[in-house]
């Protein structure tokens, strides 16, 4: 064999090993997930048309299946194998911004809204933390034992999923805003603070680990130069 060609094949074979990124969809391809997720009349056809785009990592098919997570003739089960679709497509801000979109389209119904939330810890794109705050900081403190409890722990499940600063930041002005305001006698109210907690020693294990918001506030703006945004050390 030629050198050159012996070269060439070693450096294709190197670079097999390496493991290229997978290439996107190609515009035709989202095109045609789109355009089937629209033309889909019975319930096998949109389940399948659900499915075939999930494998479809696009801003164009992320924005069709957030349009099915809050149409009206589309049942509850079909929104939420949409919004799971959503989340398959990890780390698209696309598929963040179109989840957030089927929340307030959502909000008396809560077993979609659930699949929303967990879907957007799935992508895992800080693009939704504002979304996921906003939620629970209209929410809290909660009035009452479960109305709205279930769906403000799920949205905090999600915060945590997300692995960032901007995660971190939401759960501190969570938790100030129930330091302030909650009634800890209320039971959601305590288990809302417990997951709070949890989140955020589970996104920053060297917490001091007496739980006293102001002292990890502290901590926090003494440290949070030291981490990227991804909460990784910086070098």
């Amino acid at each position: 064999m030629p050198i050159r060609l012996a070269a060439a094949f070693l450096l294709a074979a190197a670079s097999a090993f390496a493991g290229d990124p997978p290439k996107g969809p190609t515009e035709k391809e989202a095109k045609d997930r789109v355009e089937a997720l629209k033309g889909a009349k019975d319930e096998t056809s949109k389940k399948k048309a659900i499915a075939d785009a999930a494998k479809c990592p696009s801003a164009s098919v992320a924005e069709a299946l957030g349009n099915i997570t809050s149409a009206d003739d589309w049942e509850s089960p079909l929104r939420i194998a949409a919004a799971e679709a959503l989340g398959e497509m990890k780390g698209l801000s696309d598929a963040a911004k179109a989840l957030a979109k089927g929340i307030t389209a959502n909000e008396k119904n809560p077993d979609v809204l659930k699949a929303i939330f967990r879907a957007m810890g799935k992508v895992g794109s800080v693009t939704a933390v504002p979304a996921l705050k906003d939620f629970a900081s209209k929410r809290l403190p909660l009035k009452d034992e479960k109305a709205s409890s279930d769906l403000v722990v799920a949205s905090i499940d999600a915060l945590v999923a997300i692995t960032c600063k901007a995660s971190v930041e939401a759960l501190f002005a969570l938790n100030k805003l129930m330091t302030e305001t909650a009634t800890f006698a209320k039971k959601a109210n305590s288990l809302v603070s417990q997951k709070i907690e949890t989140g955020l020693k589970a996104l920053l294990p060297g917490l001091p680990k007496k739980f006293g918001g102001e002292e990890w506030i502290v901590w926090w703006d003494k440290n949070e130069a030291t981490f990227n945004d991804d909460l990784t050390p910086k070098k």
